[in-house]
């Protein structure tokens, strides 16, 4: 029992080990890819050169969010937590303007077609799933919305009005589909539960099979033979009881205690020959088929 903690605490140990070797792996796997997906091509990531980048397109932050943002992933992959945070203070941004521009770079990448919105826009726009992102950046029409000269030609207030229309309309259909679901398990399980009520009622009606009558027997037969066992229990008492009473008699003699065997030991024998067959047979019970 001692060993049991020892053992719990080496597999807590194991599985943090695991989770740490997980994280960074999944740390390593994601700075490839921003790598991969930001850095021009033959280019190393270098921190004074994403730090030069930001400046430039943090100076046309109208168009230049997208790049911003770019520049800043690059940094958050790449350099360890307090020197992301060292360089997102010195260009003056403040956590919520930098987590803007990354998450714009990350659902709308370099896009040119989404640059003249401003960055006020594409900040309200992180709000769009991935499909409605997709099908905006390729210029498609998204209900409700419109397309991106659409987004153009409305105010930042219109915009933000129309998007929190379009998540409200999501948000009922939804809660809608939900119920729909709800209601369709609700049948289901209904159905479920008459099925199992049917097949109760049915298997109550069935006859017996031939397993369930011998079970019915059995039980019968033990019955009789528990009686038959504690009647023989009794007699047995009993003679133990007269067995007593020869030895209690007074003067008599020990040669008159043998001859009391005599006619009875031959009752006995037959006794003891019985109770070693039926013993053996119970050892040694199968069924026995009729011909």
């Amino acid at each position: 029992m001692g060993r049991k903690p020892l053992e719990t605490s080496t597999d807590e140990n194991a599985r943090a080990m695991d989770l740490v070797a997980q994280s960074a792996q999944n740390a390593l796997q994601r700075k490839e890819e921003i790598n991969a997906r930001f850095l021009e091509n033959g280019e190393n990531y270098s921190l004074n050169a994403c730090l030069e980048k930001a400046k430039f397109y943090q100076e046309q932050m109208a168009s230049g969010m997208l790049g911003l943002g770019a520049q800043l992933l690059l940094l958050k992959v790449n350099e360890g937590h307090g020197n992301f945070m060292a360089a997102v203070e010195e260009l003056g941004l403040s956590q919520t303007s930098a987590n803007y521009a990354m998450s714009a770079a990350l659902k709308f990448g370099n896009s040119p077609t989404l640059g003249n919105l401003g960055s006020s826009k594409l900040k309200a726009l992180t709000v769009l799933d991935d499909k409605q992102t997709q099908d905006f950046v390729n210029g498609e029409k998204i209900e409700g919305l419109g397309t991106s000269d659409d987004v153009a030609a409305m105010t930042v207030r219109e915009l933000r009005n129309a998007l929190r229309q379009l998540r409200d309309e999501k948000t009922k259909l939804e809660v809608e589909h939900a119920k729909q679901i709800e209601a369709v398990e609700n049948v289901v399980r209904k159905k479920e539960s008459k099925i199992s009520e049917l097949e109760m009622e049915v298997a109550g009606k069935q006859s017996p099979t031939k397993e369930e009558l011998a079970e019915q027997s059995l039980k019968e037969i033990r019955k009789q033979m528990i009686i038959r066992f504690s009647s023989m229990n009794a007699e047995l008492d009993e003679l133990n009881r007269l067995l007593a009473r020869a030895q209690e008699t007074e003067g008599v003699t020990v040669d008159q205690l043998d001859s009391l065997s005599d006619g009875v030991g031959e009752f006995y024998s037959l006794f003891d020959d019985k109770y070693q067959d039926f013993n053996q047979d119970m050892e040694n019970i199968r069924p026995m088929r009729k011909e």
